[in-house]
């Protein structure tokens, strides 16, 4: 286990953030525990709960941990698509459907109760079949 990562999320989780950018990007929320620490992203420096984004104890054991979109441009040199749900640009709290092409902000999938996730431990492969046609052309 990589101890250095663990006290620094652990310092993080200790003292109240005074930035109003350093809450979680998915709940708002800039209080973090043991069982839920708010975990920042090594590219975007955005910051996640554990549990709000999906991030595995193994992640957190990690040198350095990468949000899904910064992982996505590490991985291709390109950032991800607009959110298909808002159809903003704004790159914060994305995951990728599990069409392994489209996006959506995590934050908007809460709004719409067709969406599921087919990996719940990691939150991923974000599911929209289920939307009725009807609401996409509203």
């Amino acid at each position: 286990a990589n101890t250095t990562n663990t006290t620094n999320i652990q310092k993080q989780n200790e003292v109240e953030l005074e930035d109003p950018d350093e809450k979680c990007v998915i709940c708002q929320s800039d209080e973090g525990d043991e069982d839920n620490p708010l975990v920042f992203c090594d590219g975007c420096d955005l910051p996640f709960h554990q549990l709000c984004y999906g991030i595995t104890k193994e992640q957190l054991e990690a040198e350095a941990w990468l949000c899904d979109q910064c992982q996505y441009k590490k991985n291709t040199n390109k950032d991800p698509e607009k959110c298909i749900l808002c159809l903003s640009d704004e790159l914060s709290g994305m995951k990728q459907l599990n069409d392994k092409k489209k996006w959506a902000h995590m934050t908007c999938a809460l709004w719409v109760p067709e969406i599921f996730y087919e990996d719940l431990e990691t939150l991923s492969r974000m599911c929209i079949d289920r939307v009725p046609e009807h609401r996409w052309n509203s």
